[in-house]
């Protein structure tokens, strides 16, 4: 025998919709029309639907931990948002490139600008990644137009001094969060361009 069910939607002069019938239905209601008998083998095959669904759900959530956290250091997307490696390590420890920019002069005078300040052209948050891509990247190449414009950015960072050499300083190194210090040690990498 089936169940009884509230149909899904009723009729403006249907009873059981301005009633608002409470939850203590019996058999008779059913019996009196107010209510769709819904055979026993159809809400079966609904019930294990809907378990189906949620067991393979389960299985593709297990399936995709396992991949996120035992083979794969963070896939995206997956589970758990991606690395964007900016983060300090276990220990505290941030690892960055400190880089100094010196210009000498032909009156002897050094000055230390800034990267954003060498770059004034670009945008500040594309500075140093188009500084590190122009003269310290493995492909970088300075031909005569970039050192015609490293040129007049020297003479105007010197206010007018005649610029010599530029020296681009890279040194790999930690910084320990909780202090704010630099961790000593790290290669020190050079290069230097006559202008």
């Amino acid at each position: 025998m089936g169940r009884c069910r509230k149909p899904d939607s009723f009729s403006s002069g249907d009873v059981c919709g301005k009633a608002g019938l409470s939850s203590d239905r019996t058999e008779s209601s059913c019996d009196a029309g107010r209510y769709k008998r819904v055979p026993s083998a159809k809400l079966a095959l609904k019930s294990r639907r809907r378990l189906l669904f949620l067991a393979a759900f389960g299985v593709f959530v297990a399936v995709q931990g396992f991949y996120s956290f035992e083979l794969s250091p963070e896939p995206y997307p997956s589970i758990r948002m991606p690395s964007f490696g900016v983060a300090p390590d276990t220990e505290g420890h941030f690892r960055s490139r400190v880089l100094t920019i010196s210009i000498r002069y032909e009156d002897g005078s050094v000055v230390f600008p800034m990267a954003s300040e060498l770059m004034q052209d670009f945008r500040f948050s594309a500075a140093r990644p188009s500084l590190d891509y122009m003269f310290l990247g493995e492909e970088a190449r300075v031909d005569d137009q970039v050192l015609r414009w490293l040129r007049k950015q020297g003479t105007r960072l010197g206010n007018g001094s005649e610029p010599t050499v530029i020296t681009f300083s890279v040194r790999a190194t930690s910084v320990d969060i909780r202090t704010a210090k630099y961790l000593p040690g790290g290669e020190i990498q050079e290069r230097q361009i006559r202008l």
